[in-house]
């Protein structure tokens, strides 16, 4: 079987180079870049080749720094239990803080789970829950953040032991926290409710995700307003 072979297109003599050919394709002129190499990306048009290079190793050097630096670390919102300050499925950052005061949200490392709660009570601190509300040290305190008053006491003071806190989720009711002393007998405390001031993480400082939402998140200073 003979080969057909496809003839080459020849190039006029009077066909000026960089003008199209008969099949449509440019022809470069020998000696210039190409169009590719004459449009380079905006990193290099703006910083060029080295600036590009230089920007992208000082945002890997921040990124490592704000790591293992500052601390700062990124979680998901497994649940509702911090509705409606933290969605389910909200990003935050973390920074490590150091002092942690009552108000505080926080991400902390809990019977092998790592939760994000609101900081409710220090070593020393007492807590009761009469009526839906909450009693910090015999007082009232107004926590406006709540989604609905608490539907479970905690008639007897728990006192927070050396070195724990006590936390409780903004979605009260289908929070699991704290609040679990209330179905132990008798309301009896039980160190392991409390979590440990020694396995908080950090405190949350920005939600980056949704970015409707995106924005610094705000701690609200737990205040008594009135006595029990």
């Amino acid at each position: 079987m003979n080969l057909t072979e496809t003839p080459r297109e020849e190039r006029p003599d009077n066909a000026p180079w960089g003008e199209l050919n008969s099949t449509g394709k440019s022809i470069d002129t020998p000696g210039e870049p190409s169009a590719s190499r004459r449009n380079p990306g905006w990193r290099a048009r703006i910083l060029g080749a080295e600036g590009g290079a230089v920007i992208s190793i000082l945002l890997i050097g921040f990124a490592a720094y704000a790591w293992f630096g500052l601390g700062v670390r990124f979680f998901l919102v497994p649940s509702r239990s911090m509705e409606p300050t933290l969605l389910e499925g909200d990003m935050i950052v973390t920074v490590p803080a150091r002092e942690y005061r009552r108000g505080d949200l926080v991400v902390f490392r809990h019977q092998e789970e790592i939760l994000v709660k609101r900081l409710i009570a220090l070593p020393g601190d007492s807590v009761q829950v009469v009526d839906g509300a909450l009693f910090l040290n015999g007082q009232y305190v107004s926590e406006p953040y709540c989604i609905e008053p608490m539907k479970y006491i905690l008639p007897n003071a728990q006192t927070v032991p050396e070195g724990g806190f006590f936390f409780l989720g903004d979605n009260r009711n289908v929070s699991e926290d704290s609040s679990e002393i209330a179905m132990r007998e008798e309301n009896k405390s039980l160190d392991r409710e409390f979590g440990q001031l020694s396995d908080i993480i950090g405190k949350v400082v920005f939600r980056y995700y949704p970015y409707r939402r995106f924005g610094p998140v705000h701690s609200y200073p737990l205040r008594a307003v009135a006595s029990n």
